[in-house]
């Protein structure tokens, strides 16, 4: 609500004569005022010519008119100007509750987007769950070939099923580590992102944890099976290659993170870089571990 002087024409405390006072000094302004107080027309009986307009004007009120007639004009022109204000009061009124009623929907879009990412979220873990389970009562292979099924992870699949022909002893904790930050980086995928840019940081932290889940654990595949991922990584965008942080065994400036390292040869990757695909600028060193 906009404060109101004691002046003002709907102030309680002002007389008639105020009231009207107001609403003509108001309306006139002071350059008609000015003009009128020196039309010689217009002099006034024992007015103060130095006087301020609104004395001048309150005894030219009370010289032309009663004070019955200032009562009526002022209730009068009071009437007019709550009419003139009604409808602006009423559109502001009905403006403060579209907001609320706007307000009120993009909280209950946000509890709802929120209600189906978390049912998608869980629907997702049960899946996984479920083909787990299924993987503890099958062989390796048929474990390999069910839950790598889809065409785009042709290639990590058939690296996989190499390495169940010719197992390790690390074999069982890799494919369980794997599985686990793969079924993660699954479900990246389908995560709300504001940019692109966004999009690649999110899937970047996605394949650190993959590589999280697979740290100190070797197989002859490990190599060949980060560029494949690094690969299905980079499909997924259009301005951005995903490059795997063990792609050479020799330290490479150009991708890696050298930052407190000592050795010249890598050992194991932390993250993977990210370069741009037409500048081929890096956006994101790799993280490494040399030996």
């Amino acid at each position: 609500m906009i404060p109101q002087s004691a002046s003002t024409p709907s102030d309680p405390l002002a007389t008639p004569l105020d009231q009207l006072l107001n609403h003509l000094r108001d309306l006139l302004g002071p350059e008609v005022i000015t003009r009128l107080r020196q039309n010689p027309n217009l002099v006034l009986p024992y007015a103060d010519e130095t006087g301020s307009d609104s004395d001048w004007l309150r005894r030219g009120l009370q010289t032309i008119l009663s004070t019955e007639d200032i009562k009526t004009v002022g209730d009068r022109v009071g009437q007019i100007t709550r009419d003139l204000q009604r409808p602006l009061l009423q559109s502001i009124e009905n403006l403060h509750w579209e907001q609320q009623e706007q307000k009120l929907a993009f909280q209950q879009l946000a509890e709802q987007k929120q209600t189906a990412e978390t049912a998608r979220e869980q629907a997702e873990i049960e899946g996984f769950r479920l083909r787990k389970e299924v993987a503890n009562r099958l062989p390796t292979e048929q474990f390999v070939r069910l839950f790598f099924s889809r065409s785009d992870e042709t290639g990590i699949r058939n690296l996989l099923l190499e390495a169940a022909d010719s197992p390790t002893p690390d074999l069982p904790a890799f494919l369980t580590g794997f599985v686990g930050g793969w079924n993660h980086l699954r479900m990246n995928e389908t995560a709300p992102a504001e940019s692109p840019l966004d999009a690649v940081r999110q899937r970047h932290q996605a394949l650190s944890k993959l590589l999280e889940s697979i740290a100190g654990l070797y197989i002859p595949q490990r190599r060949t099976l980060l560029d494949q991922v690094a690969q299905w990584a980079s499909d997924r965008f259009d301005d951005y290659v995903f490059v795997s942080p063990e792609e050479t065994r020799q330290v490479d400036p150009a991708i890696h993170n050298l930052a407190g390292l000592e050795g010249h040869t890598v050992r194991e990757g932390r993250s993977f870089a990210v370069i741009r695909r037409q500048s081929r600028t890096v956006v994101i060193y790799a993280d490494i571990i040399t030996e």
